[in-house]
């Protein structure tokens, strides 16, 4: 599965910068399919697998309001 670039930036919330960055860092894999350019899915899915996780909050104490 390949992603145009517009697809993997609202799948992933990152904007075109950001996506053209990740692939010149070698983040994730592009590949060009005439001219356009195309993320796999499989880079795009282990990329995101490496982002930080964020934390729960602890819950809230009862009675609180």
């Amino acid at each position: 599965m390949f992603l145009t670039i517009r697809e993997f930036c609202t799948a992933y919330g990152v904007g075109r910068t950001r996506a053209y960055a990740l692939i010149n860092q070698g983040a994730v894999e592009a590949v060009k399919i005439d001219a356009s350019t195309r993320i796999t899915g499989a880079s795009a899915e282990a990329w995101a697998a490496t982002l930080p996780r964020v934390k729960a909050k602890s819950a809230p104490r009862s009675g609180a309001p």
